[in-house]
């Protein structure tokens, strides 16, 4: 570090120390730290023997330690080389990840290696949008297992306000179609019957006090009648044949 990086760069001092933990975990250029940097050609002559006479030599070996007790350069990631900045050569497999310290750090990269991530680079952008797409299918079925509302024409309500205002006794008239006792404050569509028996829909009225009192329950058969809507009532035998009398009397066309 202290021969092969600029001594007034940390960078490129724990490049370079990076670079020697590099090599040596790898067992290609030995397997001590002295065997990687002693190592001919490699690095500068006489990086073991040579005196460091310099200012600077606490801030090198402080860097040295940091290294030693785990610290890496994240830049150089797993590079094993390096050259003095502003050299170029022909070489194709030089993949440069950091200048620092006087020094430029690259990987060699064969094309098979190129290949080989650039493959991975597809697999994990396929990843991707795969987990996307079966992220959006979930969405998709609750959008479509959502059911549809069924709408109860004005004819139908109107045909029911007439079998309950038959079996309560109420006149053909106005009839009002009253919430049960515990809403506080309801509105209901109004009916008007005319004498020739068509239903006419009328603006909302509110329900009075004193008619919070009336009952609905559910029943089947009113159910079937006005679209699955749940009015229904209880009726004495009296009450009934009114009911019987006026579904009789009613003349209507088949549903579509």
């Amino acid at each position: 570090m202290f021969f092969e990086s600029n001594r007034s760069s940390r960078d490129g001092l724990v490049a370079v120390g990076t670079v020697v933990m590099n090599r040596l975990r790898s067992g290609e250029y030995g397997n001590t730290v002295c065997a990687v940097v002693g190592q001919k050609g490699q690095f500068a002559p006489g990086v073991l023997s040579r005196k460091m006479n310099s200012a600077a030599l606490p801030d090198v070996t402080a860097a040295a330690d940091a290294v030693l007790k785990g610290e890496r350069h994240p830049a150089v990631k797993n590079a094993m080389f390096f050259h003095t900045a502003g050299l170029r050569f022909p070489y194709k497999n030089m993949h440069y990840v950091l200048q620092a310290g006087g020094n430029a750090f690259y990987e060699k990269r064969s094309r098979r290696h190129r290949l080989q991530r650039s493959n991975q680079d597809m697999q994990v952008a396929e990843a991707a949008a795969s987990q996307e797409k079966t992220a959006e299918i979930p969405q998709k079925a609750v959008a479509a297992e959502r059911p549809r509302q069924r709408s109860v024409s004005s004819r139908d309500m109107a045909f029911a306000t007439q079998i309950r205002s038959a079996a309560t006794g109420r006149s053909a008239g106005t009839v009002a179609v009253e919430e049960p006792a515990t809403v506080a404050a309801a509105e209901e569509m109004t009916v008007t019957l005319p004498e020739n028996g068509i239903p006419l829909p009328q603006k909302r009225a509110s329900i009075p006090s004193a008619g919070a009192g009336l009952v609905q329950q559910a029943s089947a058969t009113t159910a079937d009648l006005v679209g699955q809507s749940t009015l229904s009532y209880e009726a004495d035998p009296k009450a009934a044949d009114a009911i019987g009398a006026l579904i009789a009397a009613q003349a209507r066309p088949m549903r579509q």
